[in-house]
């Protein structure tokens, strides 16, 4: 589903995935108000885990695009 797109994690607290031959703006998570320190993408299920600069851990479901959890 993500193979031609860029995920870039922003100092705002939002992650933005981009389509890598276009340049357009795909989808944007915005639910914490800290800077995004590090991210994981796990192609198997789908899931996007990132840790804050509040020590929060989040975890998104890119294909329904809903936050599952955090940690």
């Amino acid at each position: 589903m993500y193979a031609n797109h860029v995920i870039a994690a922003n100092f705002n607290g939002s992650i933005e995935v981009f389509n890598f031959e276009t340049g357009q703006l795909v989808l944007r998570f915005k639910n914490h108000i800290s800077p995004v320190s590090v991210f994981c993408l796990l192609l198997i299920n789908h899931y996007l885990i990132y840790g804050c600069a509040d020590g929060a851990i989040r975890i998104m479901d890119l294909m329904t695009r809903q936050h599952v959890r955090t940690l």
